[in-house]
């Protein structure tokens, strides 16, 4: 154990424990367990009450048409998430049926679209303009893990991290999917961007 504490040493301070954790200054960390069940209906149900109490109301319910899924991904350049969203299609199914009879939904579709917008790159109008879409992936899950696990409405002793990673890979497709999160083509080419 000495030997890997002292070359985590070399490697700018990042230490890396015996369960294959990695820890880092200054970052959010997730624990990774084994796992192969997907996340329960009443769990995602759960989480999804959380989120929801971090999203503004809004009576604004238009929704932009939608693209393919993978050709929207493709579009966007997205690498990593194709794969990782293909693994978590089973809470995806859930929480996207849940959100067909879940009071409010568009108020959490439209929270996604503002996530969104925040941290995609821009044009001069402030349009989401096509970029590296693995990295705003990346960053639409951090502000998710923050609004999350920050809601006054979070339990941590009731979620293991890897559960929250599962819903937020969930969400996330639902927002690929329903057209708040990415660029659509389909908008540009109406020249709406």
């Amino acid at each position: 154990m000495a030997g890997v504490n002292h070359q985590s040493a070399q490697n700018g301070g990042v230490n890396i424990s015996g369960n294959d954790n990695v820890v880092a200054p200054n970052a959010t960390t997730l624990q990774v367990f084994p796992s192969g069940k997907p996340l329960t209906k009443t769990a995602i149900y759960n989480l999804l009450c959380v989120f929801q109490s971090t999203c503004p109301k809004s009576s604004d319910d238009t929704l932009e048409k939608p693209m393919p899924f993978k050709g929207k991904l493709r579009y966007n350049g997205v690498r990593r998430y194709h794969q990782i969203f293909d693994s978590y299609s089973v809470e995806y199914g859930y929480l996207d049926g849940m959100l067909q009879d879940f009071a409010d939904s568009n108020d959490i579709i439209r929270q996604l679209g503002t996530i969104f917008v925040q941290v995609a790159d821009c044009d001069e109008d402030g349009n989401p303009v096509v970029s590296d879409g693995d990295a705003v992936l990346d960053k639409i899950k951090e502000q998710l893990i923050g609004k999350i696990t920050g809601s006054l409405d979070f339990d941590r002793d009731k979620y293991r991290d890897i559960d929250i990673e599962k819903f937020i890979y969930a969400l996330m497709a639902c927002g690929v999917h329903r057209c708040k999160v990415l660029v659509n083509e389909n908008r540009v080419k109406r020249g709406n961007n």
